[in-house]
């Protein structure tokens, strides 16, 4: 990853214990649906888009390769896959979606796995943080961002192009010559998992930017963007009473691969309290 060292206007908050996240998401994060949050497993990855680190990733490949960095077309190419996903839809879509604008498409590409300028958040502090804390191993610390999600709006509406609307992008992609800005967007048509982890995405109006880059040019009231940097001995705390809420890859990724997902977290129990309440060993017919 070719990072970027950046300062954006995070308010930094240690979260010791897991009674400390507790206390912050209680305290000053009481309103439904006027916070939104992102988890992350490594708190050293700043706020971008998958589409963006993809452009990053295969920039270095193309200078291990070619020794010298290529100028990619970020837009012209987020624009192929997006042509490529629709005249392909109808062989995995019955029936195929019909009238549906750009930013519908891009949250199917994002669910089946594309990279897309879309980044998942949500509007429940526990679903981020079993993200932030599901990561394998325990040796980085995890991040949680809390966003006051109507603060960032009228920021945004500050630093937009006023001929240039949130609801244009939906049909129209936005020229990267505009100034950059960030918002929300809540899909029209919820997928399954959508719905079960109360996600949203919040989207830049540039591919060449990361979010935390726009955010420099955005004015916040202090305590309004907040990046709970969690310690890593919250961990196994942490999971322990996301499990208890039956917050898991089961309840977060409905179906088969969900379910043998949140198996991998399974010998963090004692095997003594994994067996069949009762005693049953077998299902009878």
């Amino acid at each position: 990853m070719l990072d970027k060292k950046v300062t954006t206007p995070w308010k930094e908050i240690r979260i010791d214990t897991w009674r400390d996240f507790e206390k912050f998401t209680s305290e000053e994060c009481k309103e439904y649906r006027q916070w939104v949050f992102r988890g992350q497993s490594d708190s050293a990855f700043g706020l971008s888009s998958s589409l963006y680190r993809l452009f990053e990733r295969l920039q270095e490949i193309y200078v291990a390769g070619r020794g010298w960095k290529k100028l990619f077309n970020r837009k012209g190419h987020e624009g192929q896959l997006l042509l490529k996903f629709k005249s392909h839809a109808h062989l995995y879509f019955n029936p195929a979606p019909e009238n549906v604008a750009n930013l519908e498409w891009l949250s199917l590409m994002q669910h089946h796995g594309t990279a897309t300028r879309l980044l998942d958040v949500t509007f429940s502090p526990y679903v981020a943080a079993y993200f932030a804390l599901e990561g394998t191993g325990g040796g980085s610390e995890s991040v949680v961002y809390a966003i006051q999600q109507k603060i960032l709006m009228r920021a945004t509406d500050k630093v937009r192009d006023t001929n240039s609307r949130s609801e244009d992008f939906r049909s129209s992609l936005p020229n990267d010559e505009q100034r950059p800005y960030l918002f929300f967007y809540e899909p029209l048509r919820q997928s399954e998992r959508l719905a079960a982890q109360q996600g949203l995405f919040l989207v830049p109006s540039t591919l060449n930017k990361t979010c935390d880059e726009i955010l420099q040019d955005y004015s916040i009231p202090k305590g309004c963007l907040n990046k709970l940097l969690i310690s890593k001995s919250v961990k196994y705390e942490g999971l322990r009473r996301l499990r208890l809420m039956n917050i898991s890859a089961a309840t977060l990724f409905p179906g088969l691969d969900g379910f043998c997902k949140s198996l991998n977290l399974q010998p963090l129990e004692d095997i003594k309290n994994l067996g069949r309440v009762g005693g049953a060993t077998n299902v009878q017919k």
